[in-house]
């Protein structure tokens, strides 16, 4: 009996150091296509899942994020996907493509050994009344592999994995009512900036005018509405450009047109931060119809409200019109309901 615990032994550390090899990290990327995007968030919350389950080790989704933004438009190619690796320090890159078909989901999954370059793809037809995660993971088994699937067989394209037996009713018994599919995985969380790089918003705020020319009349409050356009740059996404035309109203009313670019840094939990600036005119509507140059700073603080929306307040802001009667400088805040695409 003694003489077998050295044996024993070798083979519990060969079993235990093989279990080891195989926990790489993984980056999962953002799950692209045509489908849905709570289809897309889907899949890429079972894919997250199934890596797991293999026993590899994931990026977290700030470092997925920035490895995006290294990559910029090269996502989806190879030199992307190393870009990606290489920034969140991974030894594999997954991506998943899904598109929508008759019966449910197609998902066309890339792995990028990232030492190496090599980008290996198998495609599935998804059966939605099952596991999603499971049928995943068997994809992912054979592509996260240092050999890739080489010349094994995909069993996928047998009979579908985990699917059960269908039930047979019993002699002169009503059929048992069938269940309905189980419900989906919870939609993964909002990030800030990931739907598009190009934005639409309306907003309204309320500004005090703390510096006005002594021959000047009336209140110092005045209302703010503005619409506002921009565009996120794809090599650095985190520089956007912005347009705004909007006004003042009020004792006096007035109409700005402004143009700046601001910069973000996401947070996780679907909050960003960041600094923006502006310049433009100001143009007078009360009798003085007077024009000025403007100048305006503001930090922003932005909140995902899921796929497509964010909130963005801009408070404190600042806004300066010198003119040869005086200067006007305005301090208050403003908050938009933004829409990305």
């Amino acid at each position: 009996m003694t003489r077998r615990i050295p044996s024993v032994a070798l083979a519990l550390a060969l079993v235990l150091s093989a279990g080891a090899a195989l926990a790489d990290r993984v980056a999962n990327v953002h799950a692209r296509g045509d489908a849905k995007a709570d289809d897309r968030a889907r899949v890429e919350k079972a894919s997250e899942e199934a890596i797991r389950g293999l026993g590899h080790q994931t990026a977290s989704a700030q470092e997925v994020v920035d490895g995006e933004a290294a990559a910029g438009t090269l996502v989806g190619t190879s030199a992307g996907l190393v870009a990606v690796g290489k920034t969140t320090n991974s030894e594999w890159v997954v991506e998943a493509v899904v598109t929508p078909t008759p019966g449910g989901l197609r998902v066309e999954l890339k792995a990028c050994q990232v030492s190496t370059g090599r980008v290996e793809t198998a495609a599935r037809e998804l059966d939605l009344r099952v596991d999603v995660m499971a049928q995943l993971r068997e994809v992912l088994a054979l592509l996260l592999r240092p050999q890739g699937i080489a010349d094994d067989p995909l069993p996928w394209l047998g009979a579908p994995a985990n699917k059960p037996p269908e039930a047979t009713p019993e002699p002169a018994k009503k059929p048992v009512p069938t269940p309905g599919p189980p419900a989906g995985p919870p939609a993964a969380p909002p990030i800030y900036g990931r739907p598009g790089a190009l934005f639409l918003g309306v907003g309204g705020g309320a500004y005090s005018v703390v510096k006005r020319p002594d021959a000047a009349r009336g209140g110092t409050l005045e209302g703010a509405w503005s619409v506002e356009a921009g565009y996120s740059l794809p090599s650095m996404r985190e520089l956007e450009f912005t347009a705004r035309v909007g006004g003042y109203f009020g004792s006096a009313g007035a109409v700005r047109i402004e143009g700046g670019a601001r910069y973000m840094l996401p947070l996780g939990s679907g909050f960003a931060l960041g600094a923006a600036g502006n310049v433009g005119v100001l143009a007078a509507t009360t009798s003085s119809q007077t024009v000025r140059f403007t100048i305006g700073v503001s930090p922003v603080v932005s909140k995902a409200l899921g796929s497509t929306f964010q909130l963005d307040f801009f408070v404190p802001s600042l806004r300066l019109a010198p003119g040869t009667s005086g200067a006007l400088v305005f301090l208050g805040g403003e908050v938009a309901l933004v829409a990305r695409f």
